[in-house]
Order: C-alpha cells, then sequence, then structure tokens
C-alpha cells in the first residue's frame, strides 16, 4: 500500500511540474518598441490630448508615474528633512523601558535621549532591576503619570501581564 501511495504522490508532483511549466505568454517589453510605436505613444501622452477641466490622475489612475526619490531630503547623517519642525508641538514624554539593567540597553538610552534633542521629547529610561512586579509597577506608575508613548524592552514571561 505504502509503494502504490508513493507512486500516485510521485505522478501528482511530475504533473504539478508540466502544470507548472505552461505560462501565459510574457508581457511585451517596453524597451523592444519599435520607433514608430514610441512617437505615436509619447503623441497620445501630450497634454494638449486631455481637456482642460478633466480631474488630475491619482496614483491609482496613473500607474506609469516614477517614484519619487526620498534621498534629496536626506542629510549627512542620514536623518531626513521633511519639512516639519518638531520643535513647532509640545514636547512628548516617552519612557524608555528594559527589565535588567544591562549596558547594551544604558546604550540605547543614551542615543534615544540625544535624539529626543532633535526630535523634541524627553526619554525616562526605567529598569525592573530583574523583577516583573516592579517592571509592571513602574509602567503603570508613568501610565498614570501621563506619559505619552513607551518603548518596551520586555522579559518574554511578563508578555501576558503587559497585554492587560
Amino acid at each position: 500500500m505504502k509503494k502504490v501511495l508513493a507512486i500516485i504522490l510521485a505522478i501528482l508532483m511530475a504533473l504539478t511540474f508540466f502544470a507548472c511549466a505552461t505560462s501565459e505568454t510574457p508581457a511585451a517589453d517596453p524597451s523592444a518598441d519599435t520607433p514608430a510605436d514610441t512617437a505615436a505613444d509619447t503623441a497620445a501622452d501630450t497634454p494638449a490630448d486631455t481637456p482642460e477641466d478633466a480631474p488630475a490622475d491619482t496614483p491609482a489612475d496613473a500607474p506609469d508615474e516614477t517614484v519619487a526619490d526620498i534621498t534629496v531630503n536626506e542629510n549627512d547623517l542620514g536623518y531626513f528633512n521633511s519639512g516639519v519642525d518638531p520643535f513647532s508641538r509640545d514636547k512628548y514624554t516617552i519612557v524608555w523601558m528594559y527589565p535588567r539593567t544591562m549596558a547594551l540597553m544604558q546604550n540605547i538610552a543614551d542615543v534615544l535621549t540625544e535624539w529626543g534633542e532633535k526630535l523634541n521629547y524627553d526619554l525616562i529610561a526605567s529598569t525592573g532591576d530583574g523583577d516583573i512586579d516592579v517592571f509592571i509597577q513602574q509602567m503603570e506608575l508613568y501610565a498614570n503619570q501621563g506619559a505619552d508613548g513607551f518603548l518596551l524592552n520586555f522579559d518574554v514571561n511578563s508578555r501576558f501581564r503587559i497585554k492587560k
């Protein structure tokens, strides 16, 4: 019985290879256009052919648009300048919480504090010192004090208590 089942499975696999091998005709390559076709396409795309009161194309209507280069707003350090001033709003309070005191976590806190000077937020670094109960209590304390957001690096054993 096992041999019959193995033969049937082998035949089905072979049939799936043949089924996947057949494909539709490939789409025409845009670079393979003849010069006459290209000239006709560009003549059809001129704005003179569209009426003045026609609505503007939306991204769904114009799939041929090129993607904008987002790196034009990037400075030397890799920060993006979107034209929004972070100092035009109130300063956020963000709490960085981690379960144990470690040099890595402290280094992350230092970098986030430096970044906060550029993005207008205050960072509070907090640790539970390996105690999940203290970690949860501090999270509740900062939430009651009105923290705007949390960045959590929590112990896997406390995930169900944090979700509540």
